[in-house]
């Protein structure tokens, strides 16, 4: 793994948490978060129609399959895994027109926000290019590039596919879901 995917604690507990409803991942975040832990000690959470997994320290996620009973007004059932996860990531793919590569532009167009707006969420460090902090809004992204943006959500710019007549760009993007 590369450096900046490297986590020095231990975020090797799984958690499974089952409902019938329909959460979203800001809903379990929220609800773990309400029981007084902090970001740092949470790894990624994966949304299922029926059911989330959580990665999580031990900390978290022992005090969870005992005390975490409703999310949204939606009862749970929380238990440990042991087996390794196969998460199967499904994306939203679609193609837009950028005018150039540069990091507030790529911003404005996904996310559908002002490109002032994007360049404050770059000033502020609420914005990473492949997990690293980036605070100019005038960088340049490539092919594969990984953007997080603080309560926007994450895309990839995945391909470059041609330079339109006008010298704009017609990228591939992909969102998480």
């Amino acid at each position: 793994f590369p450096d900046y995917l490297e986590y020095e604690g231990n975020l090797t507990y799984k958690i499974r948490i089952d409902y019938k409803g329909n959460l979203k991942h800001k809903d379990i975040l929220g609800a773990i978060l309400s029981q007084g832990f902090s970001r740092n000690k949470l790894g990624d959470i994966y949304v299922y129609n029926d059911y989330s997994y959580v990665i999580a320290t031990k900390e978290i996620a022992n005090y969870l399959v005992y005390n975490l009973q409703k999310v949204a007004n939606i009862n749970v059932r929380v238990s440990l895994i042991d087996d390794v996860l196969k998460i199967d990531k499904q994306f939203t793919d679609f193609n837009i027109i950028l005018s150039s590569k540069r990091l507030d532009n790529f911003i404005s167009q996904v996310f559908k926000i002002r490109r002032n707006l994007a360049k404050e969420l770059v000033e502020k460090n609420m914005v990473k290019v492949n997990f690293q902090l980036v605070d100019k809004s005038s960088f340049f992204l490539n092919e594969g590039d990984l953007i997080s943006v603080r309560r926007y959500g994450r895309a990839y710019l995945n391909q470059i596919l041609k330079e339109t007549k006008k010298g704009n760009l017609l990228v591939n993007i992909k969102i998480p879901q």
